[in-house]
């Protein structure tokens, strides 16, 4: 009896079932995410007989900073493909995980295993003004500070400038570098 239930477990949802029911199949069971990025996986929903129940599906096992999305959800009757999309925060830790997705229509439940695997963030770095907008009246002076996010083991340094100011209105960043563990600028106008 145990045997069956582990081939029944590993054989991508299907399992031996008469009248109408349906199976839930992932085209590849393995998917990678690079942190702060995000990655799809197609799977099926193979209804069998006079199956027509809505199918509800969820995902259990999800590391630390990773959320998960299907669509559509439920699957309705008159569709079979489903797109799982699973999206890594930068701080999410690498490594292997596995995933248990669940189908469920009716009184019939389906179970597919997939592989996460996150890799290590590509080296980049994003910029954040500490204001949306800034006005500065004829004559007067605004400030406003500049932050550098270092993502993946990004260490070059950073080169600051400022493009699109109107006539008369002049910039300056203090520092113009960021380098090193520098993080913060100001921009003064």
């Amino acid at each position: 009896m145990l045997t069956l239930l582990l081939l029944a477990r590993c054989g991508g949802g299907r399992a031996p079932a008469t009248g109408a029911h349906f199976f839930l199949s992932v085209r590849n069971p393995a998917i990678t995410v690079a942190q702060g990025g995000q990655a799809t996986l197609t799977m099926s929903i193979e209804r069998v007989g006079n199956f027509t129940a809505p199918v509800q599906l969820s995902i259990e096992g999800l590391p630390e900073g990773v959320e998960a999305s299907f669509s559509p959800n439920p699957v309705p009757s008159d569709q079979t493909g489903v797109v799982l999309t699973l999206h890594a925060s930068l701080q999410t830790p690498t490594g292997s995980h596995f995933l248990l997705v669940r189908a469920q229509g009716g009184s019939i439940t389906r179970e597919a295993q997939i592989q996460l695997t996150i890799g290590i963030a590509a080296p980049d770095f994003n910029i954040q003004l500490s204001l949306g907008s800034i006005g500065v009246v004829r004559g007067g002076s605004a400030s406003l500070q500049v932050s550098l996010t270092r993502i993946g083991n990004f260490q070059d340094a950073v080169n600051l400038s400022l493009e699109g100011a109107p006539a008369g209105v002049t910039a300056e960043f203090i520092p113009t570098t960021l380098s090193g563990q520098q993080s913060t600028s100001m921009l003064n106008l």
